[in-house]
C-alpha cells in the first residue's frame, strides 16, 4: 500500500466526473429533491457519460472499469445530491446480477441499464428482517417453469422509480440460516407486484418504499445464479456497495465544507471574515482532517479489491466511521451558514438529514463492530458464539 494511489486516467476521469457534476448536476439538485425522484434526462446524461456502464462488459454497451473508477464516480457526483450516485452503484450491482443470469436475460436487459432506459433497485431487507438479512421470510416456490413470488419487501432505495429489482427470497424454507436463498431479476410490472412509498426525513430524491409480492409468476431464466446461493451473491458485492455509500455521504460532506469555507471568507462579524475566527476555522479543518483520513480507507478497500484481494474488515472500518464523519462535517458546515443554512431554501440542511440516513443503509455500524471483533480479535469472542 506504499504505492497506493490513482492512475493517470483514474485521476482524468475524476475531474471528468467533478465538471460533469458541476455543469450538469449541481444547479438542479434542489429540484430533484421537490420531485421525489431522478427525472429520466437526467439518467440519460449519466448514461451518455458513461457512469452506467462501469460493471457492464464491453460487448453491452458498458465498460467494465474498475471499482476504484466507480467510487470516484460516487464521490464526485454526490457533491450534487444522494441521488444521482445511488442510479450509478445500482446500475453496477444490477450488471453484476445480470452477469449471473442466463444469456438471453443478460442480452436483453444489460443494455437497457446501461444506456437508462430502465432502472434497478436492490430489494433485501424485510419488517423482520434488516441487520440480519438471512432471516428473511418472502418465498419463491417452483412451479414448472416459473417461480411464484410471495411477501414484503422493505425499505428499498429507488423503490417506487425502478423498473426492475434484484429481489431476493427464500426458495427453500427448511434451510437454516443463509441457505436457501436465491435471487431473483424481477421486472416491477407483473402482475401481483405493488408499492407503497415511505415519507422520510431525507433520502427524498431516492423515493423508497416497499414492494408486496401476491403469487407474482416469474420465468425462471430470471433467477440470478444457482438456487439457493442468492444470500452469497448479495453479500460478496455489499463489500463494494458499503465502500459506495461512504463516498456517497462523504462526496456531500466534502461540498459541504468547501461551501462553508467559502462562506466563512466572505461572511464578516466585528469587522473580519469568520474565517478568521478559530471557533470556525477549527471545527472546518478538523472535519477536513477526518474526511481525508475516512476517504482513503475508502479507496484502500476498494483497492484490495480490485487486486482480488479480502476487504471485508477495512469495509466494515469505512462503514462504521464514515456516516459519523459527514454527519460531524454537515453539522459543521451548518453551523458555518447559521440561520441561513438552517432554511430549507439551503441545500446544506438537505445534506444534513440524506446523510444521517448512510448510518443503518446496507448495514449498521453496530454491525460492522461485529465485523470487526471478528476478524481483528476472533471469531470465538463474539457475544453470540
Amino acid at each position: 500500500m506504499a504505492e497506493f494511489g490513482f492512475t493517470e486516467a483514474q485521476e482524468m476521469f475524476r475531474a471528468h466526473a467533478r465538471d460533469f457534476t458541476r455543469r450538469e448536476l449541481m444547479p438542479t439538485a434542489k429540484e430533484r429533491v421537490r420531485l421525489n425522484r431522478i427525472p429520466g434526462e437526467v439518467i440519460k446524461k449519466l448514461a451518455d457519460t458513461g457512469f452506467l456502464g462501469l460493471r457492464t462488459p464491453e460487448k453491452y454497451g458498458g465498460q467494465m472499469s474498475d471499482l476504484v473508477t466507480g467510487g470516484i464516480a460516487c464521490e464526485e457526483t454526490a457533491r450534487s445530491d444522494i441521488g444521482v450516485p445511488y442510479v450509478i452503484l445500482l446500475s453496477s450491482f444490477g450488471a453484476e446480477c445480470l452477469a449471473l443470469c442466463p444469456d438471453e436475460v443478460r442480452t436483453n436487459w444489460m443494455p437497457l441499464l446501461c444506456n437508462g432506459e430502465r432502472t434497478v433497485c436492490l430489494s433485501l431487507t424485510e419488517p423482520d428482517a434488516g441487520s440480519d438479512a438471512a432471516a428473511i421470510k418472502a418465498r419463491a416456490v417452483k412451479d414448472g417453469d416459473h417461480y411464484v413470488l410471495n411477501g414484503e419487501k422493505t425499505a428499498i432505495t429507488l423503490g417506487m422509480q425502478a423498473d426492475v429489482a434484484c429481489i431476493f427470497l427464500k426458495t427453500d424454507t427448511t434451510a437454516p440460516g443463509a441457505r436457501g436463498i436465491t435471487g431473483f431479476f424481477v421486472p416491477l410490472d407483473l402482475p401481483g407486484l405493488e408499492r407503497s412509498a415511505y415519507a422520510d426525513m431525507g433520502h427524498t430524491c431516492v423515493e423508497r418504499g416497499s414492494i408486496f409480492m401476491d403469487n407474482v409468476r416469474l420465468p425462471t431464466e430470471y433467477r440470478i445464479g444457482d438456487e439457493g446461493k442468492g444470500f452469497y451473491v448479495v453479500m460478496g458485492a455489499f463489500d463494494w456497495i458499503r465502500v459506495y455509500l461512504c463516498l456517497h455521504a462523504l462526496g456531500q460532506a466534502q461540498q459541504s465544507i468547501d461551501e462553508a469555507i467559502d462562506y466563512a471568507k466572505q461572511r464578516k462579524a466585528f469587522d473580519r471574515p469568520i474565517a478568521k475566527f478559530e471557533a470556525v476555522s477549527f471545527r472546518l479543518v478538523d472535519s477536513l482532517a477526518k474526511m481525508e483520513a475516512a476517504r482513503l480507507l475508502c479507496y484502500k478497500a476498494l483497492w484490495l479489491m480490485d487486486h482480488g484481494l479480502r476487504a471485508t474488515k477495512e469495509t466494515a472500518m469505512a462503514k462504521s466511521l464514515c456516516p459519523a464523519v459527514a454527519i460531524e462535517a454537515c453539522n459543521n458546515a451548518m453551523l458555518t451558514f447559521g440561520h441561513a443554512g438552517y432554511s430549507s431554501e439551503h441545500i446544506i440542511e438537505q445534506r444534513l438529514r440524506d446523510v444521517y440516513g448512510y448510518q443503518f443503509a446496507d448495514g449498521t455500524a453496530d454491525i460492522q463492530r461485529v465485523v470487526m471483533v471478528r476478524d481483528f480479535i476472533g471469531r470465538e469472542y463474539l457475544s453470540y458464539t
